[in-house]
This record gives C-alpha cells, structure tokens and sequence, in this order.
C-alpha cells in the first residue's frame, strides 16, 4: 500500500502513557491497535505479523529499559514513530523494558526513510535518559 499523505511522523496521539501490559506481546497489540485507530494502518494483524517476523529475528531490547520493535512494512499508510511508558517493567527477551519506542515505516517510503527514522528517534530516546 502506498503512503497517501504526508501526516507528521510523531504525534500526540502515538504517544501512550502508563500502558498496562503484562507482555510484549500486549504492548505491541496495543500499539499497533493506536496505528489502527488512527488510520496509520490498512490491517493490524498484518502488520503485528510484521513486526513479529523482525522481533522473532532478534530481540529489539536494547538496554536501560528501552525496546525499539520495528518493521518495514506494506500495510502502515504513513510511518510514525510510536511511544509508550508501561505502567510496570516487563520481560522483552533477556532484559526489563519500560519504555517502548515503535518504529513503523511504509513499505512505499523512500529506501533510507527508515533509517532517518531511527535517527531521528535517537536524540528522542536520549532525552528520556538513555545513557551516551
């Protein structure tokens, strides 16, 4: 599917606070279901499918509490950069995550667009206290 519009990468609305998951699994559910609910994807499931297949690859904790799932994917309309803080640590592979930053880019963005992503996600996840 081809991205149809130019929406703002980070909003609002993909931010989510004290999100009350007991698994990975809930929180990427929940997350993808915010892109559903705001029409930044055409199938959520699909998209979970998505992200899994990169997850079950290698986990996508990072350390100091923070995991970056992400994809590349034919069903985000728009990419966006998600954010959640849970409301309790959970087990993301080996390690404690609390922060959660998703990365979701359209298939259809340009081929660095992804990284630019992720770039433009550091300095974020700096912010919030990841360590230099």
């Amino acid at each position: 599917m081809k991205a149809t519009s130019k929406k703002a990468i980070i909003a609002p609305e993909f931010i989510l606070f004290h999100l009350d998951v007991a698994d990975k699994n809930e929180a990427i559910k929940q997350m993808t279901d915010n892109l559903w609910l705001h029409h930044r994807t055409d199938s959520r499931e699909r998209l979970c499918d998505d992200i899994w297949t990169r997850e079950d690859s290698f986990s996508t904790a990072v350390g100091y509490g923070f995991a970056i799932p992400h994809t590349k994917s034919d069903h985000i309309t728009d990419s966006t950069i998600s954010m959640a803080t849970l409301a309790q640590p959970i087990t993301w592979g080996d390690q404690q995550v609390e922060t959660v930053f998703m990365l979701t880019v359209s298939k259809s963005a340009a081929p660095k667009r992804a990284y630019e992503i992720f770039l433009y996600a550091c300095p974020k996840i700096n912010e919030r206290g990841f360590p230099s």
